[in-house]
């Protein structure tokens, strides 16, 4: 059935579980040794390419947000730097999207790298992390994971992106009932493209999986590729029941968007939302998919922003565009201030508006009236921000994790807290790391979530390059350090 000729729905024969006995990891003799941080200094004298925006817009008078080193409203309770050594040689040097999740003192890490996927747990709240054997629980390729808390199962929740070289291409979605340890199980889903794009002769590929919860389904939203070109953006629901008790889940239903713009969820109570923009016109739409099964749909406009000269806008002189990829996902974080539904994104420079470094921008977007409300920066004359996870817990307090850099500053991580005045975003923000040189990969995203069961608190993950002091054949040889960090406001 089409609904104003954008949503089409349908469902699916859905796989059995996969049942996977622990085993422990064993580290591998393809990972590197790593060397000492080189404690040079953290600035980058440079410069960014400022392309001017075309059209116009109303004035801004957000006022910039820069990073306090030593915050006045909100306290970090941790701030784990994970890295090579600390993993006792597991944690391969290029890792980026690390995604976290914590309830009480149970959590879990996963991240990417060129060559493998990262898992990590930790059983004491973030203070020591011990390394999963992800190779058992998803054998075959590792791309785009995040993890998941649910409190209404008190199950965790792993998805991961398998590319595809055995089995083909799927998401995989993993479903732990305890801590992974030795005597328990994990139960696996693979969701293949196929199974829903049954026609013959065409490749179909999923990509870019974002996840979220409403009060009885997982919802994993996909862009799909057919022969590696846009096809359509795509929605799947899971019944949270089933994920915990790993049942067969029967027939799946989804919902098919519009092809060729990425889609983000948001997180709803009876009622799940989506998000589509796109970077040409200043548009999108929002899409609302009932609990019921009740489908809504109405278009948005807001201000001039772009999306497509982030890779000219990094550092000059560096041996990676850090921005590269960052126009390739525009929608980056969605959540629910009551009925007003929110989400972020990166602009790149608007000198129109003032904005020399790419920034971030918030639209906020009444449901009950169905139109944007409000439009709102978070920028800096001397850096970028970038790569926004942006969060709310059960108090109405925003928990944030951003990337900053450019002109003097190498990418850094940052963290921090906020709330809507009614007038304007308050935010406060510090760094958790400083970046000492620009590493080869940085992938699409970052990671901030509510601590369950303590929901006021914050944990979020992040990342810096390191210089190691050592050279190779190009001349450097970087390492990230991960960042998980717990933080509430005061």
């Amino acid at each position: 059935m089409l609904i104003n000729d954008k949503i089409k729905k349908g469902s699916f024969p859905a796989p059995t579980p996969k049942q996977i006995p622990f085993k422990p990891f064993i580290p591998t003799d393809d990972l590197q040794e790593t060397s000492a941080d080189n404690q040079g200094p953290s600035k980058h004298k440079g410069s960014l390419l400022f392309p001017e925006n075309k059209g116009e817009w109303q004035t801004n008078t957000d006022p910039q947000t820069s990073i306090n080193h030593s915050p006045e409203t909100f306290h970090i309770f941790m701030n784990n730097k994970l890295g090579h050594a600390q993993f006792g040689g597991y944690l391969p040097r290029t890792v980026v999207e690390p995604s976290v999740a914590m309830a009480k003192e149970w959590g879990m890490l996963s991240a990417n790298s060129y060559s493998t996927g990262i898992g990590a747990q930790s059983l004491n709240g973030g203070k020591t992390w011990e390394p999963l054997n992800i190779k058992q629980i998803f054998p075959e390729t590792w791309c785009d994971q995040h993890v998941l808390y649910v409190p209404s199962i008190e199950c965790m929740i792993w998805v991961n992106l398998n590319t595809g070289k055995v089995s083909g291409q799927s998401v995989e979605i993993a479903v732990f009932n305890e801590p992974y340890q030795e005597g328990s199980s994990v139960y696996r889903y693979d969701i293949r493209a196929q199974d829903i794009y049954t026609q013959s002769g065409d490749e179909y590929a999923f990509d870019y999986p974002q996840l979220a919860c409403s009060s009885d389904h997982l919802y994993i939203t996909l862009c799909v590729n057919k022969n590696w070109v846009d096809q359509d953006s795509i929605a799947i629901r899971l019944p949270l029941e089933k994920l915990k008790t790993h049942e067969p889940l029967g027939h799946l239903d989804y919902i098919k968007l519009q092809p060729g713009i990425y889609v983000s969820p948001s997180y709803g109570l009876d009622r799940q939302y989506f998000v589509q923009i796109g970077g040409i016109d200043q548009s999108g739409d929002v899409y609302c998919w009932y609990e019921s099964g009740a489908l809504e749909h109405f278009p948005l406009y807001f201000g001039n922003v772009g999306f497509g000269n982030f890779s000219a806008q990094c550092p000059s002189g560096s041996p990676t565009e850090w921005l590269a990829r960052l126009g390739t996902n525009p929608v980056q974080a969605a959540w629910m201030e009551g009925d007003i539904l929110c989400f972020a994104f990166c602009s790149e420079v608007n000198l129109k508006l003032n904005r020399p470094y790419p920034y971030v921008v918030i639209i906020r977007v009444d449901t009950v009236a169905k139109k944007v409300i409000g439009q709102y920066d978070i920028w800096n004359s001397e850096y970028a921000y970038v790569w926004p996870s942006i969060t709310v817990n059960d108090n109405g307090t925003l928990g944030i994790s951003v990337q900053y850099g450019g002109g003097e500053y190498y990418p850094s991580p940052a963290v921090g807290v906020g709330f809507f005045s009614g007038e304007r975003y308050e935010w406060e923000l510090t760094s958790i790391s400083e970046g000492r040189t620009v590493g080869g990969q940085y992938g699409d995203f970052l990671c901030c979530q509510p601590k369950f069961t303590d929901k006021v608190q914050f944990v979020a993950s992040n990342f810096a390059w390191q210089d190691t002091g050592s050279k190779n054949e190009n001349g450097h040889d970087p390492e990230v350090r991960v960042n998980f960090v717990s933080f509430e406001m005061i």
